[in-house]
């Protein structure tokens, strides 16, 4: 006779990795809801969430309604990724019993739906309920940086990372923070911190690599070294796999992101999708996010054929783009996305891409080529920071769609103020002494000049924030008074359009430069001073000014970006002649014309293919 199940054991059996026992043992036993609830943790642990969903509400379904397993039928809706279903039973759940754990869930969910301040207000009443809860304190985490709070959310990045013993990922985390609250060195401490603690955590190391770009000590080769690094220790070896011979006549080419949603990336990562030519070309996207937004519903509407793949494992990811038989497969997300990296060094197409969206080389040796330009990679020397073959777009590898409700472009903003306003639009990660340097020499050579700050984060817009604090403390020593520097805080789209227009010359960032700002700013008639280094992320912008014609705005050392920015600020006619025509030229130009991109680029993908083919 089959004995009565306790959820318990299967528990324990799951964390002793006694998977098969675990089964076995579910055989043994009658079936009650204490049967159904412990079959359903056991698919959980397994992510078949839909064999999750159907064994918890059968549970349910058996005796009378419980505040755990109503949560626990809530995370099953949640993996299978229904977070409105999943909502109303996690609300069922605080009806009967309000616990910090189910608020915790509640506020994740609301995090799919992109409710974010109601996210933040669950996890703050869970941390009210129990301040030890270290879950809840990276619920306010999350939500603090998702709403734009650089400056809350340190603190409980902090508090977090104590609850948690300092473990590994809670270090992480911490350096994430410390990352986009502008304390470079101290968050790459950090993540090599928790990289001692978690040798074997690929997504910690992922996250490293991305912090290390922006580093002005890193070299080509040194970020080279550590991005294959990251495949000898963490990727598979390649398994053996036989792929179509042959290119079709319409090819099979394959997009994977997790930017497949509203984001930056959709100005110039949709526009390339939507150029196909579908006569000639069968467009597979690979969706790895796991909530759906209306960009997302453009991103399907430019594909042929639309997979959701971010709650499948490893094997299934590799199996559904093998079982498409794709000729081509390009990569646009990079370490964004540690995972898909560890499926890509498995090979998933016989051709494999780098688009870098991800501005550096992946680091993996089964990447074929990386996309780039003669202006982001002029040479055989800058060739050397990457692992993957590159193959030069002509016309260019970046496009720019500008926002639609973009506004016209306004007169010079000189003319009205009598000063020149410059302009810094990039994420405080991207700052640094030798910016700040540079940004501080550039004002004080310019009698009168501003200096507006302007990123998506909401302290630019509190008079008292940290934020605003530590920029006039930095640009106080070298000389420029606070009323000389102006902020603006998170906007949306036509009113931050409408911000970048308010400044008459935009400073580029380095070494890791602009991409979707640069290309904002050069919309509403702001020119980019740039400083092209010598690495990928360094020289983006340099392709886009140079492409529009603004050859003479790119410096190559840190006294010609200051001494260009000076310059061109003394010529107010020079300045208002430039501005009443960008938006023309950048129309007119490459930047603007995805079509002519897509076509180059798609002889590319075809002469990649008839490459492999020929090596076969």
């Amino acid at each position: 006779m089959m004995s009565l199940c306790t959820p318990l054991h299967i528990v324990q059996l799951l964390r002793a990795g006694k998977i098969n026992a675990a089964a076995e043992w579910l055989k043994t036993k009658q079936e009650s809801a204490e049967y159904w609830r412990a079959a359903g943790i056991f698919h959980a642990w397994r992510h078949d969430w839909q064999a999750t969903q159907l064994v918890f509400q059968r549970a349910l379904d058996s005796r009378a309604p419980d505040a755990i397993w109503w949560c626990d039928l809530g995370l099953a809706l949640i993996g299978s990724g229904a977070a409105e279903q999943a909502l109303e039973a996690l609300k069922k759940s605080l009806a009967l019993e309000e616990s910090a754990r189910t608020l915790v869930h509640s506020g994740e969910t609301l995090e799919l739906l992109a409710r974010d301040a109601e996210a933040h207000d669950r996890f703050a009443r869970a941390a009210e309920l129990d301040p030890e809860f270290a879950d809840a304190e990276e619920g306010l985490l999350r939500a603090c940086c998702k709403l734009g709070r650089d400056d809350q959310a340190l603190p409980h990045a902090k508090r977090h990372a104590r609850l948690r013993r300092f473990d590994a990922r809670s270090l992480q985390l911490l350096a994430d923070t410390q990352f986009s609250s502008s304390n470079l060195q101290t968050c790459l401490r950090t993540y090599r911190r928790a990289i001692r603690t978690d040798p074997e955590s690929p997504a910690i190391r992922s996250a490293y690599l991305f912090a290390a770009i922006h580093d002005l000590r890193q070299t080509p080769a040194s970020l080279r070294a550590m991005h294959e690094e990251w495949f000898r220790r963490h990727a598979p070896d390649r398994e053996a796999h036989e792929f179509p011979n042959g290119a079709r006549e319409k090819l099979r080419i394959g997009y994977v992101s997790i930017e497949f949603r509203s984001s930056p990336t959709e100005y110039f990562l949709l526009p390339l999708l939507e150029a196909h030519d579908r006569e000639q070309f069968e467009i597979y996207c690979y969706h790895f996010w796991r909530s759906n937004d209306a960009v997302t519903d453009k991103y399907k509407q430019a594909s042929t054929h639309w997979r959701d793949i971010a709650t499948a494992s490893e094997d299934e990811m590799l199996r559904t783009m093998r079982q498409d038989e794709l000729d081509i497969l390009i990569d646009a997300s990079g370490h964004f996305a540690p995972r898909l990296m560890s499926a890509l060094a498995r090979r998933a197409a016989p051709v494999q891409v780098a688009l870098p969206i991800y501005p550096a080389t992946r680091g993996c040796p089964e990447m074929d080529y990386i996309l780039s330009d003669r202006w982001t990679t002029p040479d055989g020397a800058a060739e050397a920071q990457y692992v993957e073959h590159v193959w030069r777009i002509p016309a260019g590898y970046v496009v720019y769609a500008p926002p639609p409700d973009a506004p016209e472009a306004c007169e010079l903003p000189a003319q009205a103020n009598g000063y020149i306003t410059f302009g810094l639009f990039q994420r405080p990660a991207k700052f640094n002494d030798e910016l700040w340097r540079a940004a501080g020499a550039i004002l004080q050579r310019t009698p009168g000049s501003h200096l507006l700050v302007h990123h998506g984060t909401r302290d630019l817009d509190e008079p008292e924030s940290g934020t605003r604090a530590r920029i006039r403390q930095i640009l106080a020593a070298h000389g420029v008074a606070k009323e000389r520097i102006d902020f603006a805080g998170r906007r949306e789209i036509r009113q931050h359009m409408e911000t970048v227009a308010q400044a008459d010359i935009a400073l580029d960032t380095f070494p890791y430069s602009g991409h979707t700002t640069t290309g904002d700013a050069l919309w509403m008639g702001v020119p980019v001073v740039t400083f092209a280094g010598g690495t990928h992320a360094s020289r983006v912008s340099c392709g886009l000014v140079a492409r529009i014609g603004l050859d003479d705005w790119v410096a190559s050392s840190l006294e010609e970006y200051v001494e260009i920015a000076v310059a061109k600020a003394q010529d107010r006619g020079a300045l208002g002649a430039l501005r009443s025509e960008l938006r023309r030229r950048m129309a007119n130009s490459s930047v603007c014309q995805a079509r002519l991109v897509v076509r180059e680029l798609e002889e590319a993908y075809r002469a990649m293919r008839a490459a492999a083919t020929r090596a076969v």
